[in-house]
Parts: C-alpha cells; sequence; structure tokens
C-alpha cells in the first residue's frame, strides 16, 4: 500500500500531546504493516514545518534524519517522503493540490499500490484555495470527485472506490467508528472525515487519545484485514490461454478446521447483503463484501482460494 498522511498542525494540535510522539507512532505503525507481509511506502503531505524548532522529524529507520530545521531533510525515498507545508485546517485542500501540482506526491505512489489516506484533525474542513482552477475543498463529496477527477484509474469513482481513507478526529477518548460525541480538547467532530472513512471502510478514532503509537497500530491491523479482503486477478491470464471470468470461484478455508465455504458472487457493491460468503468481482479484484470482510478477516489461520474456469475451445 501507499500511506498518504495528512497532519493538521495547527495551534490546538501543538499546543497538545500529539505531535512529540509523532515519529514513534508513524515507525510503529509502519513495522506492524511490514509485519503482516505488505509491502508500504509512506508519503507524508502537509507536514507543516513553518516553525522548524516545533516541526516533528520522522526518525529511522522510516525516514533518515535525527533533526531536520527547514525542508524535508528526513525524506528517505522511495520508502518515505515528506511534503512540508504550511497546514492547519486545510488538509483537505492540500491532499488535493499536492497530488499533481505543488510537490506532486504521485510520483512518489505506485501504480499496483492500494492508496490509503490517513489525516490527523481536531477540526472540521477549512478552505484554502489555491487558484480558479484548485478549488477549495470542504466536504467529503468534494474530495471525492477532486481524486476522481485526477486520477480514476488510481482513485476510481463513486461506484468503484479504490482508495482508503482513515480518520484521526475530534471524537470522545478512545473510541474506534464512527460518533457524535466529541473529546473536550478537539474543535469539532470532523464530520466530513468521518464521512470519507464511512465510504471507504477505514478507521475513525480519537485524536485525543494519549497515545498516538496505539491508535497507529490499531490503524494498522485495521489497514491489514482491509487489504486481506481484495484479492487481485489481473494478471492470471497464461501465455495462449483466456481465462473465463464469468466463472470464477471463491473458497473460504476457516482456520478452525470446519467445512469450506463457496462464497456467492454478487453483480456490484450495492447488492452485497449482510450476508457472510459474498464477493464482487471487476476486470482487476475480487473484492470480498463488507459483511464478509468483517466476518473473516480477524481468521488469522483461514484461506481463501481463487479458482478460474477456461474458456471452452472453439474447434
Amino acid at each position: 500500500m501507499d500511506l498518504i498522511i495528512g497532519i493538521d498542525l495547527s495551534g490546538s494540535i501543538f499546543a497538545g500531546p500529539e505531535v512529540a510522539s509523532i515519529s514513534s507512532a508513524m515507525n510503529t505503525l509502519a513495522q506492524a504493516i511490514d509485519q503482516s507481509g505488505h509491502d508500504i511506502h509512506v508519503t507524508l503531505v502537509a507536514f507543516a514545518c513553518s516553525i522548524p524548532s516545533l516541526c516533528p522529524c520522522i526518525g529511522p529507520p522510516l525516514g533518515k534524519a535525527a533533526t531536520c530545521g527547514e525542508g524535508d531533510l528526513d525524506s528517505n525515498p522511495p520508502r518515505f517522503r515528506r511534503v512540508s507545508r504550511d497546514v492547519s485546517e486545510d488538509v483537505l485542500s492540500w491532499l488535493v493540490y499536492e497530488y499533481d501540482t505543488g510537490a506532486a506526491y504521485r510520483t512518489h505512489l505506485r501504480d499496483d499500490a492500494t492508496p490509503v489516506f490517513l489525516v490527523f484533525t481536531d477540526d472540521d474542513p477549512r478552505p484554502r484555495s489555491f487558484g480558479g482552477a484548485q478549488p477549495a475543498i470542504l466536504t467529503a463529496d468534494a474530495f471525492e470527485e477532486a481524486l476522481f477527477l485526477r486520477d480514476p484509474a488510481r482513485f476510481g469513482s463513486a461506484s468503484d472506490r479504490r482508495f482508503i481513507f482513515n480518520s484521526v478526529v475530534g471524537t470522545k477518548e478512545d473510541s474506534i467508528g464512527p460518533s457524535f460525541q466529541k473529546c473536550a480538547e478537539a474543535e469539532t467532530l470532523g464530520g466530513e472525515y468521518q464521512e470519507l472513512s464511512l465510504r471507504t471502510g477505514g478507521f475513525i478514532t480519537s485524536i485525543c487519545t494519549q497515545t498516538p503509537a496505539s491508535i497507529l497500530d490499531s490503524i494498522a491491523n485495521g489497514l491489514v484485514g482491509r487489504l486481506s479482503c481484495e484479492v487481485d486477478i489481473a494478471a492470471v491470464d497464461d501465455p495462449g490461454e483466456e481465462v473465463d471470468r464469468s466463472r470464477v470461484r471463491l473458497l473460504y478455508t476457516p482456520g478452525d478446521g470446519s467445512a469450506d465455504r463457496d462464497l456467492d458472487r454478487v453483480a456490484s457493491p450495492e447488492d452485497c447483503t449482510d450476508g457472510v460468503d459474498e464477493f464482487v468481482l471487476d476486470d482487476t479484484r475480487a473484492v470480498l463484501c463488507p459483511a464478509t470482510c468483517n466476518s473473516i478477516r480477524g481468521d488469522t489461520n483461514g484461506r481463501l482460494t481463487l479458482a478460474f474456469g477456461c474458456a471452452p475451445a472453439l474447434f
């Protein structure tokens, strides 16, 4: 996966405990994902360093420098890249703008990786315009529309989202998931960020929790499970053999030794039900439906088997 992190470093965040432990927490996140067998690249977008003495640096092994000062001295490509900008509550606008303008972090992303956003903020999106062609991004709808317009191959569409958005926002301390309860230190609940997470199956947790490392560890586990619910089928064709994708089968073998279960294919994500044995197929992926994903991703000894039928010979 390609992890794209945006951090609101406004005054209310600077005054809290979050910044001091960001470096160790990000390394914890990267290491947890590494241990799962996933290959991760990190782009830290909008990491404001307008006050060098307060700019937290990302140290080894993810980053490079022990101290930063001004600039992006802790960048450690290709594994880690930092884009320093003066960012506060306008983090969504920066994430869109810097994708293919400004520092253009799209060049750091890989075509075969899942883009995963992770935003830290204790407020709602605020306006930031970069000129007439770059409107301020203030809503979940506007953020998605901008991504889909810029790179539909990478980010997909409203009916086929290919990214995950995770929110560390102003919800009640130690809460996981959507919430209408605000923690005392936060400015708002971050409703637009929560909406993006709900749409994409991402995490929602509280920025007021005193241990950012534990937040990121939980997010890492969630991301690994989420990614494990997608099976890449883009390169299954053998030379001289045509795969009949209409005959794809997905078989789940539970880790407890119980009987194998054939998963049912449904036509589209909108056709997923609350059943626990369903998946959706497109040209490049077999994707478990949400209820199915939630029911099996904790089974560390389980196995998914993908089987293909071959197109019948004409002669």
